[in-house]
């Protein structure tokens, strides 16, 4: 028999010969595979020490190489075009699989693996990894580094355009999570494609922009960072601020601190049941100035004045408010107030 167990839990091992019980502890990075013998079933009047034999056998992941030599190696720069910053710190990876709640068995889906940092951080807590990498000389060198290790599986394609769903999720009984160093510049693209996802992904935690971390988690209505991608987080998501990553902690540094963030997505069911498509029109059209006043704002997608402030009164709130002023609850609210006049 064999049995997966991650070392955050105690494991207990047991010498026939001596007869006595040896308790080994392990940190998250070492997983075992305990084989136990069928002769520890027999002698029952027997202490527990005597009759369990088991056999610890590390599961060995290779040393993963500081990106700067893994680059030299293959012969290449960082790519500022894929927005290529290597995450160089292990506390930070180790914050992250923590942030994921990552378990053993864990079907996770990494963007942006790069030079294998964090993927080895994943795989040591024994989860099962599907790694998307649009660079195809750093998809092969991952390839070959893990190639003994077939819970890795690396996919060379831009995450972006990776447009079908049933290629992100096959056949997937079983929610799965997305952790990732997001290159800043795909971070509103990739999270507007994943937040929507809650049927199917439980949970998604990323690195990306300390500013950006900030509007999508602490920015509320009267901030000046609050904008239609914070409605569209909340909408869609728990968001959650994790840390902050110092732009030190990169190769090559970022002009700018970075940050790991937490969505718990909401299944569908727990969604505004609104239409998405039509609801968004309204945000974007809401933002679209900011000093203005929302009545103004909103006669870009054909609603009057007065209208607009009659269903801002239903709801309760001024006819003057501005786009800032509204929780994403209170939108959902004049969008169905305002639909409902229109069908009047």
């Amino acid at each position: 028999m064999a049995v997966f167990v991650g070392a955050s839990v105690p494991t207990f091992c047991f010498e026939k010969d001596s007869g006595f019980c040896v308790q080994t502890k392990f940190s998250f990075r070492n997983h075992l595979r305990i084989r136990t013998s069928p002769q520890t079933l027999r002698n029952s009047h027997q202490s527990l020490a005597a009759r369990l034999v088991c056999r610890a056998e590390p599961i060995n992941l290779p040393k993963v190489e500081r990106p700067q030599e893994t680059l030299k190696r293959l012969g290449q720069e960082p790519k500022p075009s894929l927005g290529q910053n290597f995450l160089l710190d292990q506390q930070v990876v180790i914050d992250t699989v923590k942030a994921g709640n990552i378990q053993p068995g864990d079907h996770v889906i990494e963007v942006g693996p790069g030079t294998g940092v964090l993927t080895r951080g994943l795989l040591e807590a024994g989860a099962r990894v599907t790694a998307v990498e649009k660079d195809k000389s750093l998809a092969g060198a991952l390839e070959t580094q893990f190639k003994d290790h077939p819970q890795l599986q690396v996919v060379c394609d831009d995450f972006v355009r990776w447009r079908k769903k049933q290629r992100l999720l096959p056949n997937e009984m079983e929610k799965v999570k997305v952790v990732a160093n997001l290159p800043y510049n795909i971070t509103s693209d990739a999270l507007k494609r994943l937040l929507p996802m809650g049927d199917d992904i439980s949970d998604v935690v990323v690195m990306v922009q300390l500013e950006a971390a900030q509007r999508f988690t602490s920015a509320s209505p009267g901030d000046g960072d609050y904008r239609p991608i914070s409605v569209r987080v909340h909408f869609y998501s728990t968001p959650e601020f994790v840390r902050k990553v110092d732009k030190s902690l990169y190769y090559p540094a970022p002009a700018v601190d970075g940050a790991i963030i937490r969505f718990k997505l909401k299944p569908s069911n727990e969604v505004p049941q609104v239409d998405p498509l039509e609801f968004f029109k309204l945000i974007g059209a809401a933002f679209v100035s900011k000093r203005k006043m929302l009545r103004n704002n909103l006669a870009s997608i054909g609603y009057n004045a007065a209208t607009v402030r009659e269903a801002l009164q239903q709801i309760g709130m001024s006819p003057t408010a501005r786009p800032a002023d509204l929780t994403m609850e209170k939108y959902v609210g004049l969008h169905q107030t305002l639909l409902s006049r229109k069908q009047r």
